[in-house]
């Protein structure tokens, strides 16, 4: 079987590259010219040299007859060019759509990211109550959070292919973890947390997964996951301050011993991601205080029962193996 994966460099996609070329799949890797390729270098895959803003490339892509295609090429912050980023995560996922349905392809599958089910509202609780879902909907501000949006409005995308018989599902990753992540080297939160702790610690949490149960839910999804249908792919949901006394563990450093309330939280949040404030990029993953004063908790549950997949790996375990790697990287 061959396989197309887009963003086939970029962290999650290239530890996909690698799970299917250890199944013995064919893999068409698609990716920008000045790529890093470290992560799959010695990788049997075959090379197509290519940017979503280009429906010829995309085209070309596609010349070797691909059966399933992976699509998670997409760019993250905005800065200075937010027009290509749109063009890059919504007309982009248009051309790989388009492409598909007429190279006959029998299913795509849109890697997105949970951040497309907008903020959290109210407290996270203890039950399922509390957990955002697939059901919930965008109910953020676009100028605010455009890498977001952008995704969102990709995910959109889905529904008008799907009426020209395009088959496509829908994975919503959460924040995710791992070794190989080579584009956030020096500015990954853990890389953060060590070199300059914070003074205080937010309200808040996230939902932290590692990145090899993500390429699991990825090949489950490719045979079992139904056609329009969104998966949230998770991990553990945990606060900041259980985060910061986990990650202190690991990497040694002080946790501040003050944590500010919600309502402060969540001043932090609106200031941080405002549309004046200059350093507002569009990305939330960098910095863990742009989830100030909200729990961005996930049920899990409808992946794992629809997927088959098994209990998400130990966060500790899997702090270790991330913070390890940075720092031989």
């Amino acid at each position: 079987m061959k396989v197309l994966v887009t963003g086939a460099t970029g962290f999650i996609g290239s530890a996909l590259c690698r799970a299917l070329c250890a199944q013995d799949i064919e893999v068409i890797a698609f990716r920008r010219p000045l790529s890093i390729l470290k992560e799959i270098e010695n990788l049997p895959v075959s090379h197509r040299i290519g940017d979503l803003c280009d429906a010829a490339s995309i085209e070309d892509a596609f010349a070797e007859k691909p059966e399933l295609v992976f699509h998670l090429g997409a760019q993250m912050a905005a800065g200075r060019n937010k027009s290509r980023m749109m063009d890059i995560n919504i007309a982009g996922t248009r051309r790989v759509f388009q492409a598909a349905i007429r190279n006959d392809v029998r299913r795509v599958i849109l890697v997105s990211t949970a951040f497309t089910l907008g903020v959290p509202e109210g407290s996270p609780g203890a039950s399922a109550s509390g957990l955002m879902t697939e059901e919930h909907v965008w109910n953020f501000s676009a100028d605010r959070w455009p890498y977001a949006w952008s995704k969102y409005l990709a995910e959109r995308e889905v529904q008008l292919a799907s009426a020209h018989g395009l088959d496509a599902v829908i994975l919503n990753p959460t924040f995710v973890i791992g070794p190989g992540d080579h584009y956030r080297r020096t500015n990954s939160f853990l890389v953060r947390m060590k070199k300059k702790p914070p003074f205080f610690l937010v309200d808040g949490g996230v939902n932290l997964v590692h990145v090899q149960d993500v390429v699991n839910g990825m090949i489950q999804a490719a045979e079992l996951g139904k056609s329009g249908e969104r998966y949230i792919l998770g991990g553990r949901n945990i606060s900041f301050d259980d985060l910061y006394t986990m990650m202190s563990e690991i990497a040694g450093f002080r946790v501040p011993k003050l944590v500010l309330s919600n309502r402060l939280s969540k001043g932090i949040f609106n200031f941080l991601n405002s549309k004046s404030n200059p350093a507002n990029i569009g990305s939330m993953e960098a910095n863990l205080f742009q989830f100030a004063g909200h729990f961005f908790y996930y049920d899990i549950r409808k992946a794992r029962l629809a997927l088959r997949l098994p209990p998400a790996r130990d966060l500790r375990v899997s702090l270790e193996e991330t913070w390890n790697w940075f720092k031989g990287n």
